[in-house]
């Protein structure tokens, strides 16, 4: 019963924990709490118009969209910080 618990939290807040796992809140990855066999690491290689430079995220077949979406916002947030000092 608790694991069902841990897991229907985990799908409704997996965007936001998966946004603290990667702020380094102290929060533990979602993958830790669902059993992981036979999980198989994916590759997701973006690149935003414009932009010349591609960058590979490591998910696991296992990770929900909203820690795809996670991922893609923490990062188009760190490359957005470098363009604002430039103007």
């Amino acid at each position: 019963m608790l694991l069902i618990y841990a897991l229907c939290i985990c799908l409704r807040y997996a965007y936001h924990l998966r946004r603290w796992y990667l702020e380094g809140k102290g929060v533990g990855n979602n993958a830790q709490l669902i059993v992981e066999k036979g999980a198989i690491p994916i590759k997701i290689v973006i690149q935003p118009a414009g932009y010349h430079e591609k960058v590979t995220l490591e998910l696991q077949s296992t990770d929900f969209v909203a820690d795809l979406r996670a991922e893609v916002s923490k990062w188009w947030e760190t490359i957005q910080v470098p363009i604002l000092f430039q103007e």
